[in-house]
């Protein structure tokens, strides 16, 4: 019964932090801007989308795929996100705030570079 106690003590305290609290909707809004992005540029058709580009030699023909393939990329950023926050909060609750930080920044840029390889998706499809 404590230890149920004290890590929903935890969890308050975990999300009352001010840094936390900035990292996770940073993040967030990063990882909804990718998914308003890509449902706004990328249309359900028929055509084959290109998901690779190499400056040199153009877009890559082993990376053509359905439409619907691009949002993988969504999904499993989101599930990292989620994945991230828990596993910093797993480290805030042992009160190893540095490593939950860290982890907590590390994944602001993850969902930085999934908007920037959207915005490249986008840009090569239109």
């Amino acid at each position: 019964m404590s230890e149920s106690l004290d890590s929903s003590l935890r969890l308050r305290e975990f999300l009352g932090n001010h840094f936390v609290q900035w990292t996770v909707l940073f993040a967030f809004i990063a990882n909804g801007i990718s998914w308003i992005l890509l449902i706004l540029f990328i249309e359900p058709s028929e055509a084959p989308i290109f998901l690779r580009y190499n400056i040199y030699l153009g877009s890559d023909l082993s990376y053509v795929v359905p439409w619907y393939e691009s949002y993988r990329i969504l999904l499993f950023s989101f599930i990292f996100f989620l994945l991230n926050c828990i596993i910093a909060f797993l480290f805030f609750r042992k009160t190893d705030r540095f490593t939950s930080h860290t982890i907590l920044l590390g994944n602001i840029f993850v969902q930085l570079f999934v908007v920037i390889s959207v915005i490249a998706i986008v840009l090569v499809n239109l």
